[in-house]
């Protein structure tokens, strides 16, 4: 009797597995018919998200809106694509290295500092005390009412 209980359950098993390995895959399930049939429908690729457009704003104003009022500054600033004009105050070097462009704002002690992207950083060495630059950045609040732009690019 234990030889015929072996026999059966290895002829299960191996029916089993059979089944899993050449049987159909596929859900029989009307939600799974529908979505591959959307998908078959549709031929045309998903359509890329666009890129909301940059906001136009001076270091002045960006200095002057943090100055006033931090949360506020940080709600229409802060983590959104920015595109900033001002005058160049200083470029230095931040503390891992990475190339820095403080613009005047306004304000004779602080700055916006501006944290260049690695490709603009050759770029750098072109640029003069004084001049008149604009910049592609993400907003990054304020630091020591200072305030602070990421990954800006030299336009």
């Amino acid at each position: 009797m234990k030889k015929f209980l072996k026999w059966t359950g290895a002829v299960i098993v191996a029916l089993i597995t059979i089944g899993l390995i050449f049987g159909d895959n596929k859900p029989n399930t009307a939600e799974a018919k529908i979505k591959e049939e959307q998908a078959h429908a549709s031929n045309t690729p998903n359509p890329q998200p666009v890129a909301a457009p940059a906001l136009a704003v001076t270091a002045k104003t960006l200095g002057k809106a943090y100055e006033d009022n931090e949360a506020a500054a940080d709600q229409q600033y802060k983590d959104k694509v920015l595109e900033v004009s001002g005058s160049i105050k200083s470029i230095t070097k931040g503390p891992f290295d990475e190339v820095v462009v403080e613009l005047k704002s306004g304000n004779d002690f602080l700055g916006v500092q501006a944290k260049l992207n690695k490709t603009d950083e050759a770029k750098a060495g072109q640029l003069k005390k004084g001049q008149a630059i604009k910049l592609h950045c993400t907003g990054a609040g304020e630091v020591t009412s200072i305030p602070m732009l990421d990954e800006c690019t030299i336009l």
